[in-house]
């Protein structure tokens, strides 16, 4: 049975109003290489919104602070810490 994954994210600006988001489902194959190390990829699936959001709105976040929420703590860890115990 193929595994399916999704990711989203918000873009809110200071003053709190959201001015973008993304929502994707993962591609197959994305989905094939993350299960080959885990049976449930949560902290892939926790890391990828991270980066294609910084990739896709570079020009909002450009000279600023960000924050990004993450409920996985070894996804959080590994953004905190600027590494990964996790093979690619």
């Amino acid at each position: 049975m193929e595994k399916l994954g999704s990711i989203g994210a918000v873009l809110v600006s200071p003053c709190g109003v959201p001015v973008e988001f993304l929502s994707e489902k993962v591609p197959v194959a994305w989905m094939d290489h993350f299960l080959q190390s885990s049976n449930h990829p949560i902290y892939e699936l926790e890391l990828l919104p991270v980066w294609i959001s910084l990739v896709e709105w570079e020009g909002h976040l450009e000279n600023s602070q960000c924050v990004f929420y993450l409920d996985n703590e070894a996804a959080r860890g590994s953004l905190i810490g600027g590494s990964s115990s996790q093979d690619s």
